[in-house]
């Protein structure tokens, strides 16, 4: 079974790629409340291993998506002789997962590169007679306006060169012709930190593999009488 980890696997394998990001990606399960200093260092810690531990930007934070699902349509059958059934499900399944990622950066100084020994809490494009930052926000949302794009295109051409279109693809409804959807955003949580929320959508494939149930305790399974008064007043 896919899903989950598959997805944040896919993206961290993607965006490692990335001159900007550099691998630099994880779920956000505390939906985005993370920003705050404290929590991103574990949060971080956690989904990126103890190496990757400390909290730099650029970075991608993918808040926990939501999925719709066709499991309604499907069930659980049993196959096979008596004594030792197969388990399965009547179909494949088809999920959407509503993916939504911030791409930040800290605003109006440079977090630094650890692999580039780049100083940190730089000013960024620094004017010397006033000693604050020239470079504006909006700035800020280009360079990740320019990542979240080439994010996508980079995502759509991994999926062509491996020929993963029978197990996941970006998902395009007949309703929208425009399945992606980029708004600015500024200076978030304590870091201060502004970029691009980029939306969209994924389908994927699932098997009719049956994980959480098997043969002998799904056969176990007895319904309650129909008729037994459960409350009475």
């Amino acid at each position: 079974m896919r899903s989950y980890l598959y997805i944040e696997k896919l993206f961290q394998n993607i965006l490692k790629g990335s001159k900007t990001i550099k691998g630099r990606v994880h779920f956000a399960p505390h939906l985005g409340s993370e920003l705050n200093s404290d929590n991103l260092n574990h949060v971080l810690t956690e989904t990126l291993g103890k190496d990757s531990h400390k909290k730099q930007y650029p970075l991608g934070i993918i808040m926990p998506p939501a999925i719709l699902s066709n499991s309604l349509d499907n069930s659980i059958q049993l196959s096979g002789p008596e004594d030792s059934p197969v388990i399965f499900g009547t179909e494949s399944e088809k999920r959407i997962f509503n993916i939504d990622i911030a791409f930040l950066d800290t605003t109006f100084y440079s977090s630094g590169d650890d692999t580039a020994n780049e100083p940190k809490n730089t000013i960024k494009d620094i004017n010397k007679d006033t000693n604050t930052s020239k470079h504006r926000i909006v700035e800020d949302w280009y360079d990740m306006d320019v990542v979240a794009r080439d994010f996508i295109r980079a995502l759509n051409g991994t999926i062509e060169r491996y020929d993963l279109q029978r197990f996941i693809t970006i998902y395009e409804s007949d309703e929208d012709s425009t399945p992606e959807r980029i708004t600015p955003i500024s200076t978030v949580g304590t870091d201060r930190v502004s970029g691009v929320y980029l939306q969209f959508r994924v389908l994927m494939y699932e098997g009719c593999d049956i994980n959480d149930y098997t043969a002998e305790s799904f056969k176990a399974i007895t319904p309650p009488d129909i008729n037994q008064k459960i409350h009475e007043h």
